[in-house]
């Protein structure tokens, strides 16, 4: 069995709000507690969701009240989020600190303070962001400025991977993908165990006159609970997915354990996501998707798609547990556990540039982190060491007013027993 860790996963979006990325986290942070970790979550308030809140299988969630400006992202301060940070760190006695999602900016204010503490941080990327606009460039200079100081960076797709490395100018052997999953089980097929289709059409879809394009066959559902996704989705038999950008497309997967014949645009990561015989991909223009969309029908009709095979194969893919073990092992490459020819796949890693030790560790000495941030720019440079300085000021401070012995340290709930399985290679 290996060693097992304190984690912080810490970003602005969660529960209760539904989403990808808060799926994610929950999903994750329960499957590394059933493997003996600690793990607590730390993200905002969510109306009067405050304080301490406990979720199923024992994870502890702090909603700190900070000021929500759009789409559920806080409002930056960089250094006001530090004293509660530190508390809630000291408190639950935090190793690691795992921050999600390049817009969220508890995460990044996280890991800036957590290097200052000397904590191990790893960053899970789950978007794609362009290079050319105001609101990129400005997201792209903040990335790098977080991720310069950064153990390890987790992708949800190698199209993720090669985005995030050109934004944040990483080496690209920092950087490894782990890709979303599903829980097969709860997005069965209608009819499951299946039941071999009728003859002349898989999963008995409407007659042709039913195909075409009326209004008063189309339904507006707005919002759907993330629990009523799957009965939704099993009442049609193909899912039309018309994305512009897209990292994974966790929601595709789901579609298609649940029996569906997926048709979707070929952009960003989701070619990566299923196999061929389950998708028809479209360029991102309306009279392709159209195009697409007949063979999939056409497909359908000659019985070429075996549709109620799909929820099998998907469960055999994606699994939450292998999304765990693969991070864990992230973990113990970053707190050297493991050898750099095990982590890397060869010896003699040194990174970018220097400051790195065994398992590619990135080195705390204030000196070599600030030698990181200042080659982020001629002018962004100066001004990420300047925050730095400052963060790492605002700490000594906190550790002579607040100290951290008068600090309560929290009871832990029984660490279930890890299982005795290798880790993931």
């Amino acid at each position: 069995m290996g060693r097992t860790y304190n984690i912080a996963m810490v970003c602005d979006f969660f529960f209760p709000q539904p989403g990808g990325i808060e799926s994610h986290i929950y999903q994750l942070s329960s499957k590394l507690i059933d493997r003996g970790h600690k793990v607590i979550v730390i993200t905002h308030a969510y109306e009067n969701r405050k304080g301490i809140r406990y979720l199923a299988n024992g994870l502890k969630v702090y909603h700190v009240p900070f000021l929500v400006i759009y789409r559920q992202a806080t409002f930056p301060t960089v250094f006001s989020f530090f004293p509660i940070f530190r508390n809630i760190v000291i408190r639950e006695r935090i190793e690691i600190v795992h921050g999600h999602a390049s817009l969220s900016s508890f995460c990044h204010e996280a890991i800036l303070h957590g290097r200052t503490m000397g904590l191990r941080t790893v960053f899970t990327d789950h978007s794609l962001f362009g290079f050319a606009d105001a609101a990129s460039i400005l997201t792209n200079k903040i990335l790098k400025f977080i991720l310069s100081d950064v153990d390890h960076v987790i992708c949800v797709s190698h199209t993720c991977k090669e985005n995030t490395v050109l934004r944040a100018s990483l080496d690209p052997l920092m950087v490894s993908v782990i890709p979303n999953a599903v829980v097969a089980d709860n997005f069965r097929p209608r009819n499951y165990p299946p039941n071999p289709p009728p003859d002349g059409f898989a999963h008995n879809p409407p007659p042709a006159n039913h195909l075409g394009p009326n209004d008063d066959r189309v339904e507006m559902l707005g919002p759907v609970r993330h629990e009523e996704v799957r009965d939704v989705m099993v009442r049609g038999h193909i899912y039309l997915h018309p994305s512009l950008t897209e990292a994974f497309g966790t929601v595709i997967v789901e579609a298609a354990s649940c029996g569906l014949y997926v048709v979707s645009t070929q952009v960003g990561g989701i070619p990566e996501v299923l196999p061929s015989h389950m998708t028809v991909f479209a360029k991102p223009e309306e009279d392709d998707l159209v195009a697409a969309t007949g063979r999939a029908i056409a497909a359908l009709r000659a019985n070429k798609v075996r549709t109620e095979r799909f929820h099998e194969q998907v469960k055999k893919m994606y699994s939450w547990e292998n999304v765990a073990m693969r991070t864990e092992r992230v973990y113990d490459g970053i707190y050297g556990e493991l050898s750099d020819a095990e982590f890397y796949g060869y010896e003699g890693y040194e990174g970018y540039g220097v400051m790195r030790g065994r398992g590619g560790q990135q080195s705390f000495a204030l000196i070599d982190r600030l030698k990181r941030y200042y080659g982020c720019g001629i002018w962004a440079g100066k001004l990420f060491c300047l925050c730095v300085i400052i963060d790492y000021l605002l700490f000594l401070a906190l550790e002579v007013l607040f100290p951290r012995e008068n600090i309560d340290i929290a009871r832990d709930w029984p660490r279930k027993t890890p299982p005795k399985s290798n880790k993931q290679t």
